[in-house]
């Protein structure tokens, strides 16, 4: 690759000159890695079979219904599979129709908590996704995670699955396929159209990782958030000639974690790391403490096409 002109060498410096003076406050690389024990990161994936299923919701009354749907059609055994929920700033009556919803599922899981955990953020869901808003916005579902590895997790749970409550249809199989890999980090492939584009783009691999002005030009909020079709990344889309594949970062429509891995302090940043913050400042840290998480781009699960 030949040396970038003298031009560009000056456009990067301005660049990430302006983004260290403006990022605000940010997880720093020490601290981030101190707070996970090193005697869980040389430990063997797990062989037990109990499942926390860690959902967290916001106004999402109509998803309640088919979700439980979906999860009561997986061929896992109810008896390993813990469901808890957390919600918070809801609008639309999620936690009443919550209640209503699990009330007659008493006895045939493990076991059903309900959590709530409000943020305080307030947000138009129809302009949710606007670049300004993103660290606001998913600095308060990493809080809303981390509250649900806090007070949803025990010891005997084995694996922490998470799912988003807009996940409508996933393959029966899709749990017992996530812990076959044999990995302590897995996720499969979120589109919104069964052979589809990938909806979750917070799974990728980085296949430009040089910082140089375009990369300092994507950065919104102190966030990196680069478009859908980039230059810098691979989404599994990108890779359906593949059954399974190493992933820089990971996304949280369906996320399957080694329940040791929460325990032992690997959380998910709620303030920027690495220009990442929530799900895919988590795939970052995974990866940098020796945990390399894997995607399975042929196992598709279907979002809510909003």
């Amino acid at each position: 690759m030949p040396a970038p002109r003298w031009r560009d060498r000056v456009r990067t410096q301005v660049y990430r000159s302006w983004h260290q003076l403006t990022r605000g406050a940010y997880l720093d690389e020490g601290t981030a890695k101190r707070s996970v024990g090193q005697a869980v990161l040389s430990a063997p994936p797990p062989t037990g079979r109990n499942v926390a299923m860690l959902v967290p919701l916001r106004d999402a009354a109509d998803h309640i219904r088919p979700f439980l749907d979906a999860v009561g059609a997986l061929d896992y055994p109810k008896d390993r599979i813990k469901l808890v929920f957390c919600e918070g700033d809801s609008a639309d009556g999620s936690w009443e129709r919550l209640q209503r919803a699990v009330a007659p599922l008493a006895g045939t899981y493990r076991d059903i908590v309900l959590l709530q955990k409000q943020t305080g953020t307030s947000l138009d869901r129809a302009k949710r996704a606007r670049p300004k808003l993103q660290r606001a916005r998913r600095g308060a579902i990493a809080k809303v995670r981390n509250h649900l590895i806090d007070h949803g997790l025990a010891p005997d749970d084995d694996w922490a699955l998470w799912v988003d409550i807009d996940v409508w249809r996933f393959p029966d199989d899709v749990l017992s396929r996530l812990v076959g890999t044999g990995h302590r980090i897995a996720v499969p492939h979120c589109v919104k159209i069964a052979g589809g584009d990938s909806f979750d783009l917070n799974s990728f691999i980085s296949v430009r990782p040089e910082k140089d002005y375009r990369y300092y030009r994507q950065i919104h909020g102190g966030l990196y958030q680069p478009p859908a079709r980039s230059y810098s990344r691979l989404h599994l889309s990108d890779l359906r000639h593949l059954d399974i594949v190493g992933l820089d970062g990971v996304g949280g429509t369906m996320l399957l974690v080694d329940a040791a891995l929460h325990r032992g302090g690997l959380r998910f940043p709620e303030i920027p790391y690495h220009d990442l913050i929530e799900t895919e400042a988590f795939g970052v840290l995974a990866n940098e403490l020796g945990i390399r998480p894997v995607g399975l781009p042929k196992l598709e699960i279907l979002h809510v096409p909003w």
